[in-house]
């Protein structure tokens, strides 16, 4: 058990190279591209971080195993587990990613948000392993480890957020585990409670607030936890509203089930069966929608054993139309070819708060069985990179003005169509660039091409960028000579991190093929 609380994740990688660094033992962090080795902190801390989680879901898993086996040994080990938290708990100094003693910061984990994901298995095995404690042992988890990493979470509130419904979602735990009626309600009732998180969180199209595939699901995971554990205490919040929150990702998903990765989405977000599924399933029973997607893949997930039906529906593959998600403000188009689906996401809508990038009227485009024009996501936030590069707008297939990014803003809708051979919609926005216009529409024809047409306006004379993104080889057509770019693009905002430059300058017509295959035979022109 470790002697002090762990750090934030987002420290653990290499500052010249911004790659997630490889664990070589607790003080040895090496970059597994430059080879760079890093020591001391805070990378020591974050492999703590580490333990104390892994801590954590071992005497959840340890006390479970107990429930289903009646074995003693198993609910003993949990306890020791327990027992030894809530010996250490109260003399981790309270400290925040810097380090600091201040509200926000955790015990064991760097921010409230760590503490609540880790006191979640906590609370669930403290619950589970009850019966086998004695009195003065539950009275000093309660006392000494439950109550106090409660508090600890309680003192830094935040509104409608992803963070919330985790600490949503421990002190929940916790408060249902001790039978405090207190802490329930705080986490339950409250305006920055459960009930609130679903009725102002979830937009009517389904989708998570932030725009954010990656916090889309990282919201799920505790509203699904609290909602299940408050049902068996006669609160029931799965309503329709709540369904829509894990409709969404399959209604918005490309053919491959891979989702695009608009603002603060990292690892590449894609629809999976995954244990919420199981508790949506189960609580949604006619919702075909949960029945096929959990059907794609073996049920081995530990919520399919605690809450899963034991027969789902039989259902087809949905078939996804262009639909403009208007909460959102998305536009997908799809072909309905069965050879060669297409898919573009087109984004006007707003923000996305915190986690948001200057993107708008950026686009993602799925074809020949793979993203093609990606979006860029986003790497671990204490990456140099993640600010000079995933937060601009160059490192998006959209338009910058003046080599400076968007402001923060929200575009519109002007119009979408779909018929059988022709899907296009078109959008603006007049609020990214003072006193400029953009206006954008993308026709999708058949399974094979897309044409897109930009519109730009403005009183006074500007210098325009048509930032496009593209996977595979670039091979510039007869009329393209190629040659290196010496200088750099420009300074800061995105410009400076562009490396390996060509440029050619032309007054003919022009194309480029973007090879996927080593013989070119199968690419994007």
């Amino acid at each position: 058990m470790p002697d002090r609380g762990g750090q934030w994740a987002h420290w653990y990688g290499c500052k010249d190279c911004s790659t997630g660094l490889k664990t070589i033992s607790p003080t040895e962090h090496r970059c597994p591209v430059c080879s760079k080795v890093y020591t001391g902190e805070p990378y020591d801390s974050v492999v703590l971080n580490r333990v104390h989680h892994g801590n954590s879901i071992g005497a959840r898993d340890l006390a479970l195993a107990y429930q289903l086996t009646g074995n003693t040994a198993y609910a003993r080990k949990a306890a020791d587990i327990l027992l030894g938290y809530a010996g250490k708990y109260l003399t981790y100094p309270l400290h925040n990613i810097h380090g600091e003693p201040k509200v926000g910061g955790g015990r064991v984990g760097a921010q409230t948000l760590d503490e609540s994901t880790w006191l979640i298995p906590v609370a669930q095995a403290y619950d589970l392993i009850w019966d086998a404690l004695t009195p003065p042992e539950r009275e000093q988890i309660e006392t000494k480890l439950l109550r106090p990493a409660a508090e600890v979470i309680r003192q830094h509130r935040m509104s409608i957020h992803n963070i919330q419904c985790w600490k949503n979602a421990a002190v929940g735990s916790v408060g249902l585990a001790i039978g405090d009626a207190a802490l329930v309600s705080d986490a339950v009732e409250s305006g920055h409670g459960l009930k609130q998180q679903i009725a102002k969180g979830i937009l009517e199209d389904g989708s998570w607030w932030e725009l954010s595939w990656g916090y889309h699901f990282y919201a799920m995971s505790p509203l699904s936890t609290l909602a299940e554990s408050a049902s068996h205490f006669g609160i029931d919040v799965f309503d329709r509203h709540f369904e829509r929150l894990y409709e969404a990702p399959i209604l918005f998903a490309m053919p491959d089930l891979r989702l695009p990765a608009f603002n603060d989405t990292g690892g590449g977000a894609s629809v999976s069966p995954s244990g919420n599924y199981e508790v949506a399933a189960a609580r949604y029973p006619k919702n075909a929608l949960f029945g096929w997607l959990l059907s794609t893949r073996p049920r081995g997930t530990l919520e399919a054993l605690l809450y899963g039906a034991p027969e789902l529906p039989q259902a087809e593959r949905p078939v996804m139309p262009t639909t403009n998600f208007a909460a959102s403000g998305i536009a997908v188009l799809r072909s309905r070819s069965a050879d060669n689906p297409m898919y573009l996401a087109l984004d006007y809508g707003p923000h996305g708060g915190g986690h948001g990038h200057p993107d708008k009227l950026g686009f993602v485009f799925h074809a020949l069985g793979q993203v093609l024009a990606p979006d860029p996501g986003s790497i671990a936030y204490g990456m140099p990179a993640h600010g000079k590069w995933y937060r601009q707008t160059l490192s998006h297939s959209t338009l910058v003005v003046d080599q400076k990014s968007q402001k923060p803003c929200e575009g519109r809708l002007n119009f979408i169509h779909s018929s059988p051979r022709f899907q296009i919609a078109s959008v603006s926005c007049d609020q990214a660039y003072d006193g400029v216009t953009m206006d954008r529409t993308v026709a999708m024809i058949d399974d094979w091409a897309v044409l897109l047409v930009d519109r730009v306006r403005s009183d006074k004379e500007h210098i325009y960028d048509w930032a496009y993104h593209n996977v595979g080889t670039l091979k510039p057509g007869p009329s393209l000579v190629l040659s290196p770019r010496q200088q750099s693009l420009g300074a800061g905002e995105g410009y400076d991190m562009v490396k390996n430059v060509a440029e050619a300058a032309t007054g003919e017509p022009w194309q480029v093929d973007f090879g996927l295959t080593p013989d070119g035979a199968k690419g994007l022109r």
